[in-house]
């Protein structure tokens, strides 16, 4: 579920983007950090992770393939609700994931919207057999942390990201896609990269 350029929406995440980064160079935090093109901004709901360093674009589409998993995402979409279209609040930042990524949580709107997540989220698991490794939140990723931070770091940051913590707007997921991307910085589409 993509950020449409322009929205109000996608407005309020440049101007925090850009507030978030001033504020980390300005506390010496600058290059600390790699931040998401805002043009590729979207509502991560389900991660298929594999854990594995330097496996090549070719490596993760013969899993994909080879487990089946198109099948089975299509399989778990069927075994859903063909009308979910659940609604999210863009709240935050926050650090996640072991402190690794800095995002924005996507929190379902109402209790039918938590629903619905809950049940893509649990049809996706038993039909691919793949869990997310950690608690896994729907989120919107700003950037990563690529250098690791002292406590005092982490105190600075902490009182940063305070500074920004907000309601952004909503987001209503109208299509779900699934991607491979190789670039974790920049989710656009490259050629010979699938949708599915």
């Amino acid at each position: 579920t993509w950020v449409e350029e322009g929205s109000d929406l996608f407005r309020k995440l440049v101007a925090l983007k850009g507030g978030i980064k001033s504020e980390l160079e300005k506390n010496g935090l600058g290059d600390k950090f790699r931040f998401v093109d805002e043009k590729t901004y979207h509502i991560t709901l389900y991660d298929l992770i594999w854990q594995g360093d330097g496996e090549t674009k070719a490596d993760v589409d013969k899993k994909i393939e080879g487990q089946g998993i198109v099948k089975k995402v299509t399989d778990a979409f069927k075994s859903t609700k063909t009308d979910l279209e659940p609604t999210f609040e863009i709240k935050g930042p926050a650090m996640f994931y072991g402190g690794g990524v800095l995002m924005l949580r996507a929190y379902p709107k109402t209790s039918e919207d938590l629903a619905a997540l809950e049940e893509l989220r649990g049809s996706l698991e038993n039909k691919t057999g793949i869990s997310f490794p950690f608690q896994f939140a729907a989120h919107m990723t700003l950037g990563y942390l690529v250098k690791g931070l002292t406590a005092e770091e982490y105190g600075k940051l902490a009182r940063i990201l305070s500074k920004y913590q907000n309601k952004y707007g909503e987001l209503t997921a109208k299509k779900a896609e699934l991607l491979y991307f190789n670039n974790l910085e920049d989710f656009r589409l490259e050629p010979g990269y699938r949708v599915y």
